[in-house]
């Protein structure tokens, strides 16, 4: 990326973020009290990261949403694990996608966790398995879940839809993925081509166009941070004492007069806080390129 793609998506991802802050509505996974608790991976290196162990923890320390990482086997099963390969986590090798159900029931989930950095190992054979996210949803029925789905290459969109329905848990979980936008960008049978097919306009091949690809990442690296700097907006938002739109009504502004002369400037330090932040963000973009293009065509998202 170019100086000027990192600018336009810093620009864009604050408009946006701005937009939904004066917009925002309550959502039924966000709803409750706030600030809300995300217990990552079930409290990683505090306990066995990813295990029905770590999420019960938790959730007994007080954590509000549990978050998880999800990957396929080779017998399309979901299960609950953050890298490519059991090797960090467990007393077994390989990858995840080429083990069953079975074999990765077989290994110790905790065998490599140690709470002082490899003193002791003391939940090594207490029978701390490798979830599934089967399992997740049958012990945990009314806690909310952040989903994060690792595996680019697999039927986890459609084995999560089921569970999710099966389960009835479309307003308690949330998923997290650039596998979404890497369907919908699709060639051949994305959403996106289709919509624009509707007014006549021929199908384009968004993600393997050397002219396309950078401005759909740059698209899904807006939608994935606007979220938080919506919050940051809206924090903000809120710290504008109301007596100056008061005034400002009494003197006949109207909401963009308001918007323009009291809004905006009041809104310029959260702005720049905004703007280093999202270029930040930027110059550290790299899950979503690798999901969704791996740095092609011809290293045009590189």
């Amino acid at each position: 990326m170019c100086f000027r793609d990192l600018f336009t998506l810093t620009i864009a991802t604050a408009v946006w973020g701005l937009f939904l802050a004066c917009r925002a509505e309550e959502r039924t996974f966000f709803s409750g009290e706030k600030p809300r608790n995300f217990a990552h991976r079930g409290g990683a290196q505090v306990v066995p990261e990813n295990t029905l162990f770590a999420y019960r923890r938790a959730l007994e320390l007080g954590a509000d949403i549990i978050e998880l990482d999800v990957y396929s086997t080779a017998d399309n099963h979901i299960v609950v694990l953050h890298d490519r390969t059991v090797n960090r986590t467990t007393d077994g090798r390989g990858d995840v996608k080429k083990l069953t159900l079975a074999e990765l029931k077989k290994l110790d989930a905790a065998y490599r966790f140690s709470p002082d950095r490899g003193g002791t190992f003391p939940l090594r054979g207490k029978g701390i398995t490798v979830p599934t996210l089967e399992e997740v949803f049958r012990e945990f029925p009314n806690v909310p879940v952040n989903i994060e789905i690792k595996d680019a290459d697999s039927l986890i969109p459609e084995l999560l839809a089921e569970l999710v329905r099966r389960y009835k848990r479309e307003k308690l979980s949330l998923v997290v993925s650039s596998l979404m936008w890497k369907y919908i960008f699709d060639e051949r049978a994305g959403l996106l081509n289709f919509l624009i097919g509707l007014i006549g306009i021929p199908p384009q091949a968004w993600l393997g166009s050397v002219e396309l690809a950078l401005p759909s990442i740059i698209i899904v690296s807006v939608w994935i941070q606007m979220g938080y700097f919506m919050v940051i907006f809206v924090a903000g938002l809120q710290d504008i004492p109301r007596e100056y739109y008061e005034a400002a009504r009494i003197d006949g502004a109207n909401r963009w007069q308001m918007f323009f002369w009291i809004t905006l400037p009041l809104l310029k330090p959260t702005s720049l806080f905004v703007i280093v932040i999202s270029l930040i963000a930027s110059f550290q973009v790299f899950d979503q390129v690798w999901v969704m293009t791996k740095g092609g065509p011809a290293r045009a998202t590189q």
